[in-house]
């Protein structure tokens, strides 16, 4: 066993340099090609690409549905690992493994515990057959699965709520949103497919509902790697007008569209009270936009860019 351990150790180190000499640009953070405007005001608030400690501060009741079950079943797959068959102890290991690494994962970005929830499921199963041997064990294995499943974690978060934030006593909570208030749904911006078809610059959570529901194009969406996209888009919402004018004609937009709940608006509001949204929000239209008109019952507010106007 020592032999194999250092084979396998001086191994993995060689393929580990190899690889790092060949592609030096994965050691940097996969965020790192982001802009920081981009990442300060949008993706260091999406929920999922939180840390554990992130959660831990803000949303305490969340952590035993998201880390519970993992948790314990690496625990009980560690003891069915130490119990097991020689012959069959490397799958318990490999799964032992795989397993310690989502949770890994998941501790630095919390949607890693989706995938450590889907693996620990068999293997707390196979766990607990291996530890739990005797007669009716099919019926012991059933009852123990609905009262150890990730729901049961969730909502025993949820009921102590009270007692946890007493003891955490989080800062702030992360804001619990529908999709349908934020206008992120395909009835919500289904009313913009009645303009002609054009380039739309529009919050970031609208992207994906407004390329579903329509035929236009859009520079915002909720995927990091659209950097150009996203920072365009910020860069209007908080420029001063005339700055905001000089981007929307170089970059051909043809409409600007916002929620009407206001939330954005108020983000935006705070970065920079002269900018574009702050302005549009106080009911401040500057003579390059001219507001269009929807549906009463369409959450949105839009305007199209004028291309009339010498540009300052």
């Amino acid at each position: 066993m020592g032999a194999r351990m250092a084979s396998a150790a001086a191994t993995g180190l060689i393929l580990i340099g190899t690889f790092f000499k060949l592609f030096p640009e994965c050691l940097a953070s996969p965020y790192a090609a982001v802009d920081p405007l981009v990442a300060s005001t949008w993706l260091d608030h999406v929920a999922e690409t939180m840390s554990f400690q992130t959660v831990l501060l803000h949303a305490p009741q969340k952590i035993p549905g998201f880390y519970g079950f993992p948790v314990l079943t690496l625990l009980l797959a560690i003891a069915a690992t130490i119990r097991a068959a020689p012959r069959s102890r490397f799958r318990m290991i490999a799964a032992v493994v795989t397993l310690a690494a989502l949770i890994g994962i998941s501790i630095w970005q919390v949607r890693g515990a989706a995938a450590a929830t889907m693996l620990a499921a068999p293997i707390f199963a196979a766990s607990l057959a291996a530890l739990w041997a005797g007669h009716e064990q099919g019926r012991k294995l059933l009852l123990a699965v609905l009262v150890a499943s990730p729901a049961s974690f969730a909502a025993t978060g949820l009921v102590a709520q009270p007692l946890i934030d007493r003891i955490v006593k989080p800062e702030w909570t992360i804001a619990e949103q529908s999709a349908a208030s934020t206008c992120r749904t395909i009835s919500s911006v289904a009313p913009l497919a009645v303009l002609a078809r054009g380039r739309v610059m529009a919050p970031i959570d609208l992207g994906p509902a407004i390329l579903a529901a329509t035929e236009h194009s859009v520079f915002a969406a909720p995927y990091h790697r659209n950097n150009d996209g996203n920072l365009a888009m910020l860069q209007v919402m908080l420029a001063e007008p005339h700055r905001a004018q000089q981007i929307l004609w170089d970059r051909r937009v043809d409409y600007i569209v916002m929620c009407t709940d206001g939330s954005e608006q108020m983000e935006f509001g705070k970065l920079a009270p002269n900018g574009l949204a702050a302005r549009l929000s106080r009911g401040e239209i500057p003579d390059f936009l001219e507001p269009v008109g929807l549906e009463p019952s369409a959450g949105l507010i839009a305007w199209r860019v004028r291309r009339t106007h010498a540009a300052p």
